[in-house]
């Protein structure tokens, strides 16, 4: 009967174990999805931010170097040189590429291009691919007839900020 009893009251103690044990794996399995989800939204917070003042900085970036570009453009655009080119009757393009690359070392600007009155790419050094494009109806190009102007661009697999200044003569 003693053994009896031990085994009843095993099997009762089991029994409740058993059922506390499941209490405590259930609320713990609660507890780590709650966790779990709190981290997740955590963590979705920190990317946004994170996001958020990466973009910051890098329109900072891209405009701080359209200020710097849209400067060495226009001081560019007054060399004796480039003025001279301008008004020769006849375009050399083999001259043209030859003060271009001069252009490109003294600038260190890793494309320089000139254009025609009607914005196509007359001679380009620096990305070949751009060489004949019009960019005449671009509003990189119509915002610089009215003062240097500079944008983000992309090319193939370049992306880079552009600036366009006319090189005027007597006012035109």
């Amino acid at each position: 009967s003693m053994i009896e009893t031990r085994v009843v009251g095993s099997s009762g103690w089991s029994r409740l174990g058993i059922g506390a044990a499941t209490l405590v794996f259930a609320l713990a399995v609660v507890l780590s999805w709650t966790s779990n989800r709190r981290l997740e939204a955590l963590l979705d917070r920190l990317d946004a931010r994170t996001l958020d003042e990466s973009s910051n900085v890098l329109d900072y970036l891209m405009a701080q170097q359209g200020k710097q570009l849209t400067s060495t453009v226009a001081v560019l655009s007054e060399d004796a040189r480039v003025r001279a080119m301008i008004l020769t009757p006849t375009f050399d393009r083999a001259t043209a590429l030859d003060l271009l690359s001069d252009l490109k070392a003294t600038s260190g600007a890793s494309v320089v291009a000139i254009l025609d009155n009607g914005g196509t790419v007359r001679a380009v050094v620096g990305a070949q691919e751009m060489d004949q494009l019009d960019l005449g109806t671009s509003s990189l190009v119509r915002n610089a007839l009215d003062r240097p102007s500079a944008q983000l661009w992309a090319f193939g697999d370049k992306v880079g900020v552009l600036s366009a200044t006319p090189v005027r003569l007597d006012n035109q």
